[in-house]
């Protein structure tokens, strides 16, 4: 991997321990900005712009789970920080899970709707992966087909950053998920299309020691109801 810590950027606020927070697909490190507004009194917030987004530098090949996990490791061990916790959305919290199950068991772990587990799909997806492997033969079926049946963050991403969104996508955690010692913290909107609420019981089920809150919302539910979410981030770091 060529990628170097130096090239993240991040915005960093407030005192005392660390919490890092990794933002979600297609989005950058004001994505907790509210949220930590509200942390920085008692907490140092960290906020990360993930390779390839925001401000930090845009790799030149494909990253994996496992690069973006070595590079979070390297930049805690770098700068020498006493983390407190790590709250992950989306893919971040993906990332989140990553290094806690390779680098680090002791940390409270807060995941936002996270894709860490395989989802469930019927007839109508798998015809559209065969159709899409049909496509993938002939050039000009193929770029329809990426328009037509590729999802949201399919169709916005392009060259690395599309390589990275399909690695990213192929990688579950069903099988680890037993393995992760962190007290962990599972928020999740009742509504989210994108990873349904059926993936964060099932998420609850195999890590040992987790507790999932639900709420009104969609996919960005901790921003939705910011206070609800703070509320029950202060509780669970404060436990």
């Amino acid at each position: 991997m060529e990628y170097k810590i130096e090239d993240i950027d991040y915005f960093i606020e407030g005192r005392g321990p660390y919490i890092i927070f990794l933002h979600g697909w297609g989005q950058d490190k004001k994505s907790f900005k509210d949220i930590s507004y509200y942390l920085k009194k008692k907490y140092t917030c960290l906020m990360l712009d993930l390779p390839g987004f925001g401000n930090s530098k845009f790799p030149e090949k494909a990253l994996s789970i496992d690069d973006y996990g070595d590079l979070l490791n390297e930049f805690i061990l770098k700068n020498k920080l006493n983390v407190k916790a790590i709250i992950g959305h989306s893919f971040g919290g993906k990332v989140a899970t990553n290094y806690c199950l390779r680098y680090n068991g002791h940390l409270k772990l807060i995941l936002c709707s996270p894709s860490i587990v395989k989802p469930i799909h019927g007839p109508i997806y798998y015809g559209k992966v065969g159709l899409y492997k049909l496509g993938k033969k002939i050039p000009k079926l193929k770029n329809y087909l990426d328009k037509k049946i590729g999802s949201k963050d399919y169709k916005n991403s392009e060259g690395v950053l599309r390589e990275i969104l399909v690695k990213s996508v192929n990688t579950y955690y069903d099988k680890d998920l037993y393995n992760i010692d962190n007290d962990t913290l599972l928020y999740w909107g009742k509504e989210d299309k994108t990873t349904p609420l059926y993936m964060g019981r099932k998420i609850e089920r195999k890590i040992p020691n987790c507790k999932l809150i639900t709420i009104e919302g969609n996919h960005f539910a901790f921003k939705d109801n910011k206070y609800h979410f703070i509320n029950a981030l202060e509780e669970f770091l404060d436990d």
